[in-house]
C-alpha cells in the first residue's frame, strides 16, 4: 500500500503538518506511544518458554528489533495514509486508511484490501497480546502476587492454562463493551506501560553501580515520568478524561481485588 500510495498521492497533502501547536501536537503523540509500542516486553515475558538451545543475546536482538519494526511500522502506516489524502479530510471519520485511499483512487477495491489486511493484522496483535497477557498472569500467580492457581502448569501441555482461561474470559467480556472501550484502554495502557517503564529505570538506578547505566537509567525515569504526568496532571493537553478515570478505577478495582486473594504467608508455609 505504501507503493499505491506514492503513485497515487501527493507530497501536499502532508500540510499543514501538524494539527494545532507543534509543541501541544507532539506531547499529544507522545501521550499513547508508550501503549503501542509495548510489545517488545513479550520476549522477556516468554523467555522461560524458548528453545534450550536459543542464545542469551538473541533475546536482546528480539526487543530491539521488535522496537525497531513497530516504530518503522507507525511512521510508514501514517505517512502512507496521510499522504494518499489530506489528513485533515479525514479526522473524527472511522476507518480512516479505508477512507482516504478510496478518496486517492475512486475505487473500492483498495478498501476491501486494507480491511483484510487489517483483519491479520487484529490477528497478529491479538495473539501477541495474548501470550503476553497470560504469561504476566503466570508469573504473578507463581509468585504469589495474585491466587495461584494462576500460576497453575497445565500437565500435559506445559502451558499457563488458568492464566490463559483467565485471560480469554476477560476478553469475551470486553468483546461485549465495543469500540468504546478503545480509548480509555490505550488512554489507560499509556499511562500503565510509562509507569512499568518508570520502575524499571528507578530499580536500575538503585542496583547498579556503574556511573555509565545509572546516568541513562535516571534519564529513562524522567521521560517516564513526564510521560505519566501528561495523563494525570490536568494542566497538560490530552490528559485523562472521566471515562480514563472510570477505566483506571475499575482497573485497580480488579487488582485490589486479585491481590486481596491472593495466597496468605501461612498458607504458603503449608
Amino acid at each position: 500500500m505504501a507503493v499505491f500510495s506514492l503513485s497515487r498521492g501527493s507530497a501536499a497533502n502532508l500540510h499543514p503538518g501538524f494539527s494545532g501547536a507543534p509543541l501541544v501536537s507532539i506531547l499529544l503523540v507522545l501521550q499513547i506511544v508508550p501503549y503501542f509500542m509495548t510489545g517488545f516486553e513479550s520476549v522477556p515475558k516468554a523467555a522461560e518458554e524458548a528453545n534450550k538451545e536459543f542464545q542469551s543475546q538473541g533475546f536482546f536482538r528480539a526487543i530491539v528489533l521488535a522496537l525497531l519494526v513497530g516504530a518503522a511500522f507507525y511512521v510508514v502506516a501514517i505517512a502512507t495514509v496521510s499522504f494518499a489524502a489530506p489528513w485533515h479530510t479525514l479526522l473524527g471519520k472511522r476507518f480512516a486508511t479505508a477512507v482516504a485511499f478510496q478518496q486517492a483512487t475512486g475505487n473500492q477495491w483498495p478498501v476491501r484490501l486494507i480491511m483484510v489486511a487489517a483483519i491479520f493484522g487484529l490477528f497478529q496483535c491479538f495473539n501477541g497480546n495474548f501470550v503476553a497477557a497470560s504469561r504476566l498472569l503466570f508469573s504473578f500467580g507463581r509468585r504469589g502476587t495474585i491466587p495461584a492457581r494462576f500460576g497453575t502448569v497445565h500437565a500435559r501441555y506445559q502451558t499457563p492454562s488458568i492464566a490463559v482461561i483467565g485471560v480469554m474470559i476477560a476478553t469475551l467480556i470486553a468483546l461485549f463493551l465495543g469500540d468504546a472501550l478503545l480509548v480509555p484502554v490505550t488512554e489507560v495502557g499509556s499511562m500503565a506501560s510509562a509507569c512499568g517503564w518508570l520502575a524499571a529505570s528507578s530499580s536500575l538506578f538503585l542496583v547498579e553501580s556503574r556511573i555509565r547505566v545509572r546516568l541513562i537509567a535516571a534519564i529513562a525515569a524522567l521521560v517516564a515520568l513526564l510521560l505519566v504526568a501528561m495523563k494525570l496532571v490536568a494542566k497538560f493537553p490530552g490528559h485523562f478524561s472521566r471515562a480514563e478515570w472510570i477505566a483506571l478505577a475499575i482497573w485497580l478495582v480488579i487488582g485490589a481485588a486479585m491481590y486481596r486473594l491472593r495466597p496468605s504467608a501461612a498458607s504458603k508455609a503449608f
